[in-house]
């Protein structure tokens, strides 16, 4: 069963290179290593040193396999002297994520004034 990790990430703004650049490359790195189905930040442009990571495994292998990598440790022992604020992680199956219909989702579309559907 599949298995996301997302974490939303405030950063020092002015350790945000940093961040970003030690990020790009375990992203990188991650694209090679099996089980790892999808590895991917995002930057908030609303926000500044606001990030929003996604991580997807094909299973606990593969998270325990990357978990394990010198990169990862190096990026886990530097995050404390990056982050600004409260940070937000959570890991989950897939499975906890398809359980509600997609009928009882929110969507915002510009086109109907911002009204939710």
């Amino acid at each position: 069963m599949a298995i996301q990790l997302t974490a939303i990430l405030d950063i020092i703004p002015s350790r945000t290179a940093d961040f970003e650049s030690a990020l790009t490359a375990l992203a990188r790195d991650a694209a090679t290593e099996p089980g790892v189905l999808d590895y991917g930040f995002w930057r908030d442009p609303s926000r500044a040193g606001r990030y929003l990571l996604r991580e997807l495994y094909a299973d606990q292998a593969a998270v325990d396999t990357h978990m394990a990598l010198p990169a990862v440790a190096a990026f886990v022992a530097d995050l404390p002297g990056w982050l600004a604020g409260d940070t937000h992680a959570d890991l989950e199956s897939t499975a906890a994520l398809t359980r509600i219909p997609l009928s009882r989702s929110v969507m915002v579309s510009s086109l109907d004034g911002g009204r939710h559907a």
